[in-house]
């Protein structure tokens, strides 16, 4: 909860929503290293009561290998039971099995919130996984423990999952602006925002961007975001020569500023649930290029004649950037859709699922 990212600010307003409504929520993270965790990036309800796994000496609990998943397991069920809540909900997949381990035996509902495609998702960890069949049987566990999976597009109700526990519940889009393509238009900011990381791709739109700059000389490209690709990313830019051209912003909280600043969103990201910079910059009217193959940018891009889906090759990016930055009315239209096409994901919308959810099925 201490780094910017798409699913923490979800969560952030998710439970801060759920307090200011009269919910007792309880907020367990997991921070090693306590001095590093003074408060979380985004702001939540002062009404929430933060937990941390650690530090340990508290309440008399007591454990050797403080730093060890049997450790963590112990002391998540420690916390479990000290606050005996009516659901726990894991909103993360990478620490459903720590949730699941905690949890199982106690007899407290359980809820995995599956914030990106979960077929690619798993497909990921199990990759990643020592040992692939134990794996692969514990999360199966996991999985049919669960009362609910919450995922963000009927998509995402692929056959591993009981589609009769699946619900569906998209993000939010906070602000729609109307009219803002006219302001915008005359901006020459292509505008990227994600964590510098191998699944956001922001490779390939430094190379779609390197093919076409000479014949663009007044557009710059501005990535927003941090992550263990900066220093691979830095290096791209400087060999093309992009130094001037293409620049890497960090994290900013003043994210209206950077969407008013831009005139097109890039977004080459491999895969997605349902992202929050994507859907923000178009409630702020972005026309955007994104990846066909990325089933959360398609599904985004499907409600409207909102921006193109391409190949993964830096040929098709950049032919589909060029389409934009050499149409300004292209853009205003297009921009207009994507703004009117956010406006479904209202909160009081979208609030009113997780609320159907908690009270008529926990």
């Amino acid at each position: 909860m201490n780094y910017a990212g798409g699913a923490e600010k979800s969560l952030a307003e998710i439970i801060s929503y759920l307090a200011e409504e009269g919910f007792e929520i309880v907020l367990i993270i997991i921070e090693p290293d306590v001095s590093k965790f003074k408060k979380p990036y985004y702001q939540i309800s002062n009404k929430i009561f933060i937990e941390n796994v650690f530090p340990w000496k508290e309440d008399g609990f007591k454990c050797k290998h403080k730093k060890s998943d049997k450790f963590r397991i112990k002391r998540m069920k420690h916390l479990f039971l000290k606050h005996n809540p009516d659901a726990v909900f894991c909103f993360t997949i990478e620490k459903v099995l720590l949730n699941y381990k905690a949890i199982k035996n106690t007899g407290i509902p359980f809820v995995i919130c599956h914030r990106n495609d979960p077929a690619v998702k798993i497909d990921y960890l199990l990759s990643k996984a020592k040992i692939k069949n134990i794996y692969r049987k514990t999360l199966n566990s996991a999985f049919k423990l669960a009362k609910f999976h919450v995922v963000q597009f009927d998509e995402y109700k692929y056959p591993f999952l009981n589609n009769n526990r699946v619900m569906v519940i998209p993000n939010v889009v906070n602000k729609v602006i109307p009219n803002n393509c006219e302001i915008i238009q005359n901006n020459r900011v292509i505008l990227n925002v994600g964590r510098l990381h191998e699944q956001k791709n922001q490779s390939l739109l430094i190379r779609s961007f390197y093919m076409i700059h000479n014949k663009y000389p007044g557009w710059v490209v501005k990535i927003y975001g941090d992550g263990p690709e900066r220093d691979s990313l830095n290096n791209l830019i400087n060999n093309l020569g992009l130094s001037d051209k293409v620049f890497l912003m960090g994290t900013t909280k003043d994210m209206d500023e950077v969407y008013r600043d831009a005139a097109v969103f890039a977004f080459p990201s491999v895969v997605e649930g349902f992202s929050r910079a994507h859907s923000e910059a178009m409630a702020y009217g972005l026309p955007s290029v994104a990846l066909e193959k990325c089933i959360g940018s398609a599904r985004l891009l499907s409600g409207g004649d909102c921006g193109y889906l391409v190949d993964d090759t830096a040929e098709k990016f950049s032919l589909a950037l060029e389409k934009l930055l050499s149409d300004e009315d292209q853009r205003v239209v297009l921009g207009e859709n994507a703004s009117s096409s956010m406006s479904k994901f209202k909160p009081e919308e979208i609030y009113k699922l997780w609320l159907e959810l908690i009270e008529s099925e926990l």
